[in-house]
């Protein structure tokens, strides 16, 4: 983008973790536990910090 013309361009995504209709209460609670815990991860951490990425904890 540098390139382009665009030097001060920010980005942003999101990526989210869906659940059919009528998923029960502990299915959600499973997954999003799971998530949680990759997230807080080490490996997960440094794999996002050399991309550039910040992961946060929209709950």
């Amino acid at each position: 983008m540098v390139e382009s013309g665009f030097d001060q361009l920010i980005t942003t995504s999101v990526n989210v973790i869906v659940a059919p209709p009528g998923t029960p209460l502990a299915i959600r609670r499973q997954i999003n536990h799971a998530a949680a815990a990759a997230l807080a991860s080490t490996e997960v951490q440094q794999a996002f910090a050399r991309l550039g990425y910040e992961a946060s904890d929209l709950d």
